[in-house]
């Protein structure tokens, strides 16, 4: 179908699987109502590959989707009607350093990561950056990103001062913040085009990072030092936990602990109260900070679980174990609102019989990002019984306490209203009609709602019915269990055996983050993600679950250097080498053996190779073993 494409088109089964879904851990009938698999997956390797990728597929009228990292967990970049997925993960080069003007150019595809330690080396950085540290920076424009210090440099569009993008039929504009489409790029989600370069903000490098880290009497004793502390001239960042939040940190802790045969395991981190972190750039904003809560007859944390919490910033789903599933919502709500709010999802919570995890990072001045989860038991009967529970949040959020939806992807489409007002929601439905008049940008999600299963009914009739059944649930965990139970009798993807194998267990705990993906050296060198941790763990539970692997896959699988750069950044923790070797022993038997002459040859080009340097400079290859030790 895209012949005259110059970038390389798939259509392997296996990558279909991988590209069909993100991060979100959502049971098997929604991904099936929800997500297609008829799809191929390009990767442009430059600005010119991905316009004409763009180009071909709108006139032959495809659907198109633009992915990056595929770390968000809402169904942003989720092919709900098929087409082409561009995965912009490879239009990765740093265009322009401009000190004099304090400006990058970057391409879209460009990972935050790897921005900050370009920007390090220059004694500059950025100023507001995301938690997902391995994201994309068009994937962050594209979320509306509003993540850490954004308490003191604003929200990214704050930050950014050009776009270059591909609308319909690939016309490539350069676009400024005085121009009519520039706004309507952030916070769409993908619904206008491709983003293909980003101008930023820069600064100069901080002289340090000084948390500081204060526990309180109860949840509203906590909002009241977050909105005080927030407003302090030298708190760059300021976020808060409630006590189900504190309790995560101390049981990762405590686990990574075991694993190490440290007896710290055997006590906490911390007490468990709710706590405030206040965040300072020098050691004189550090000491202001300090002297003023001390002044309040507080007292912080020691420095060292100061830093720890800090340095947690980077992890919000460490913990999850193989029996969970992660299940919440993320609102934007007025700092006035916010401890009333909190306190009424705690009861809601507590209501459900489950433990509710709050956490809410400063945002736009008198806003926060409220973000509240839970576990349920994995499974899909569970995982369903729980969902009324995210209904009601978000409903009592919006209508009860001025709150915003902060992600639309698929789930959220009913109530796209929820995020924009009525102007700003009839000015984007005006830009989409001018940038993608054939509705083939992210069909299916936002403002064209439809699902793979009745995609000949109109986007007004979806709304009607989601938005007529969606509160009917509420409260009513016993029709969705029914629904679980319906599953049985249609064509649904089983869920996965859970089993006790070492292999199964690590697949079931992975939280599908990416955080592997861009330190993979098999991956840079093959551009390939089933060779990375999050492919390789998806397809060892397809192939648990019957999947045949193709001979592709058989070779991909092997290529794994085993080099332990994705253990060193895994949310979970998991020490995925021994992994590796159980996975590929199992492949090979199916196989009739391991290519290992291709293997050497392979890894011998790998280790050459700059990307692998550069991997090993920073720290990520911890470890190494012969091809002949495997």
């Amino acid at each position: 179908m895209f012949s005259a494409v110059k970038a390389p088109v798939s259509t392997d089964a296996s990558l279909r699987r991988l590209y069909s879904r993100d991060q979100g851990d959502v049971p098997a009938l929604l991904r099936w109502v929800f997500s297609s698999e008829n799809l191929s997956v390009v990767q442009p390797r430059s600005e010119e590959e991905a316009v004409d990728a763009v180009r071909e597929a709108y006139a032959k009228g495809v659907p198109i989707v633009f992915r990056g990292a595929g770390s968000t967990a809402f169904g942003q970049s989720v092919p709900v009607l098929g087409g082409l997925v561009v995965d912009t993960c490879f239009l990765k080069t740093i265009r322009r350093f401009d000190p004099d003007q304090g400006t990058v150019t970057v391409d879209a595809g460009v990972r935050w990561s790897d921005l900050a330690a370009y920007l390090a080396e220059r004694r500059c950085a950025i100023g507001s950056y995301p938690s997902s540290w391995y994201s994309t920076v068009g994937g962050w424009v594209q979320t509306g990103g509003c993540g850490i210090l954004t308490n003191r440099f604003g929200p990214l569009r704050a930050q950014v001062t050009r776009l270059r993008v591909c609308a319909a039929e690939g016309a490539v504009l350069d676009l400024t913040p005085n121009h009519q489409d520039f706004e309507a790029y952030f916070s769409t989600e993908g619904q206008m085009g491709l983003i293909l370069q980003v101008t930023l903000r820069i600064r100069p490098h901080p002289k340090g990072e000084f948390p500081l880290v204060v526990e309180c009497r109860d949840l509203a004793d906590a909002w009241k030092l977050f909105v005080e502390g927030r407003a302090r001239p030298e708190a760059l960042h300021a976020a808060l936990w409630n006590t189900e939040r504190m309790r995560h940190f101390n049981r990762t802790f405590q686990d990574r602990m075991r694993r190490k045969q440290s007896g710290l395991g055997e006590r906490g981190l911390v007490s468990g109260a709710p706590a405030v972190l206040l965040y300072a750039e020098s050691r004189e904003g550090w000491l202001a900070l300090r002297d003023w809560v001390r002044g309040q007859g507080r007292t912080e944390l020691p420095v060292h679980v100061a830093t720890y919490l800090w340095g947690e910033r980077f992890y919000p789903l460490k913990g999850k174990r193989a029996d969970q599933s992660f299940l919440g919502n993320e609102l934007l709500v007025p700092d006035a609102q916010a401890p009333r709010y909190a306190a009424t999802l705690e009861s809601l919570a507590h209501q459900a019989k489950t433990g509710l995890a709050i956490e809410a990072n400063a945002a736009a001045p008198g806003e926060s990002v409220v973000i509240a989860s839970f576990y349920a038991e994995a499974g899909s009967a569970e995982v369903y019984a729980r969902l009324p529970l995210v209904f009601t949040m978000d409903r009592v959020g919006v209508e009860s306490f001025q709150g915003r939806l902060y992600h639309i992807g698929v789930y959220n489409t009913p109530f796209v209203d929820r995020k924009f007002p009525p102007a700003q929601l009839q000015a984007l439905l005006a830009a989409k009609r001018r940038l993608d008049p054939k509705t083939l940008f992210n069909p299916g999600k936002f403002f064209d709602f439809r699902t793979r299963l009745t995609p000949w009914l109109s986007p007004e009739r979806h709304w009607r019915a989601a938005r007529w059944l969606i509160p009917r649930l509420e409260g009513k965990p016993w029709a969705l269990r029914l629904a679980a139970w319906a599953t049985k009798f249609l064509p649904v993807a089983s869920e996965p055996k859970a089993t006790a194998a070492p292999l199964n267990v690590a697949a079931r705990e992975c939280v599908n983050c990416g955080f592997c993906i861009p330190v993979c050296p098999a991956y840079l060198a093959t551009r390939d993600e089933r060779t990375t941790a999050r492919g390789k763990l998806g397809l060892a539970l397809a192939i648990d679950g019957g999947f045949k692997p193709s001979p592709a896959d058989v070779e991909l699988l092997h290529s794994c250097m085993h080099c332990g750069a994705c253990t060193a950044v895994c949310q979970s923790t998991l020490d995925l080498v021994p992994a590796w070797r159980e996975l590929e022993a199992k492949v090979a038997r199916a196989a009739g053996g391991k290519p290992a002459a291709a293997i050497e040859k392979f890894v011998a080009e790998v280790e050459a190779s700059p990307d692998y340097l550069r991997l090993l400079r920073r720290g990520y290859i911890v470890e190494r073993e012969a091809p002949a030790e495997r």
